[in-house]
C-alpha cells in the first residue's frame, strides 16, 4: 500500500507532466506561480524526503 504522501506526489507529476527537479527549479524561480497544488506539491515533497530520511535512521538502528 502506498502512503498518502506517495500517491499525492505522482498524482502531481503526471497532472503537471514534470519531474519533481523540474518542478522545484521553476518554483525556485517564481516560474510557475503560487497554485495551492503547488504548494501543496513542495510540502508532500518535504514530507516524503523526511520520511526516507527517518526509514534510512531506522535501517540504521536495525542494522547495529
Amino acid at each position: 500500500m502506498e502512503s498518502q504522501p506517495f500517491l499525492q506526489f505522482t498524482a502531481f507529476k503526471a497532472k503537471y507532466k514534470m519531474s519533481s527537479e523540474e518542478f522545484l527549479s521553476r518554483y525556485g524561480k517564481g516560474s510557475v506561480g503560487d497554485y495551492m497544488d503547488f504548494i501543496e506539491w513542495v510540502a508532500t515533497l518535504d514530507m516524503l524526503e523526511k520520511i526516507q530520511r527517518l526509514n534510512r535512521s531506522l535501517l540504521t538502528l536495525t542494522a547495529s
